[in-house]
């Protein structure tokens, strides 16, 4: 294995044990990661970064490529990452919800998981959703406590934070004219919200890196997150306006 590049050394404290690795990745991701690198070819793997996520991502689109019946090695290597006595199960599909955004899920505390992975799947959920539900909210918690970068660390700020002089007049203006759309449309839906947020960043002439960072800046106290109309679509309609506005 190769961290970053370089090889892994437990006296540069960057080596991972098989129980670490074990305790990071569910078996089946675990032996995707080995068989989908070249035999002749070290594993770089760094649970730090998006490795893990990634890794993740990857595992879903396999999956759906063999539960589609494509026969590729795509859909042998998913296969062949579980064991002979699960593989008739594992072909079964099943909803798989994207481990960032489960990530993302568990760390915040308004959200009930279930409740958004349904919205995302657009019907209710199925015993075997729930069980997959349940395998990721266990390692996304794993990563996020034990390995995985501060930029992947969020956390809804209760209060509005001191963003004295890092937000333009320009940017101002823009947020309080998404916060009065917000305020003036009742029971506004995500489609609509996404809607204004686009609408508003076009007029403003800001790029969207300085229109989306003032918005995570003001909720999140970072400059960078989740995607902005899905994130604030969760929250309480007069939550965000108010934020928005920077009323405290």
């Amino acid at each position: 294995f190769l961290v970053g590049g370089k090889k892994m050394s437990s006296s540069k404290g960057n080596a991972a044990t098989a129980r670490e690795m074990v305790a990071l990745l569910p078996a089946h991701i675990l032996r995707l990661l080995l068989l989908k690198t070249p035999i002749n070819r070290q594993i770089d793997f760094d649970p730090t970064g998006d490795a893990v996520p990634v890794l993740w991502d990857t595992y879903d689109r396999l999956a759906e490529k063999a539960w589609s019946g494509v026969e590729d090695d795509d859909s042998q290597v998913f296969i062949f990452s579980h064991l002979p006595g699960q593989r008739e199960g594992v072909m079964q599909s099943r909803f798989l919800p994207r481990f960032s955004q489960i990530a993302f899920f568990v760390q915040m505390p308004h959200m009930d998981v279930y409740e958004e992975v349904a919205a995302m799947k657009g019907s209710e959920l199925t015993e075997a959703d729930r069980a997959e539900i349940d395998l990721r909210v266990t390692y996304a918690n794993r990563w996020l406590e034990n390995y995985a970068d501060d930029k992947f660390i969020f956390a809804l700020e209760e209060t509005l934070p001191e963003v004295g002089g890092q937000l333009t007049t320009e940017q101002i203006a823009a947020l309080a004219t998404l916060a009065d759309k917000i305020a003036t449309t009742p029971d506004m839906d995500g489609q609509t919200l996404h809607g204004f947020i686009h609408e508003v960043k076009e007029e403003s002439g800001l790029t969207p890196k300085e229109f989306f960072s003032a918005i995570y800046l003001l909720f999140l106290a970072k400059d960078s997150g989740p995607k902005v109309g899905w994130f604030l679509s969760t929250l309480d309609q007069e939550f965000v306006a108010a934020r928005l506005r920077q009323e405290k």
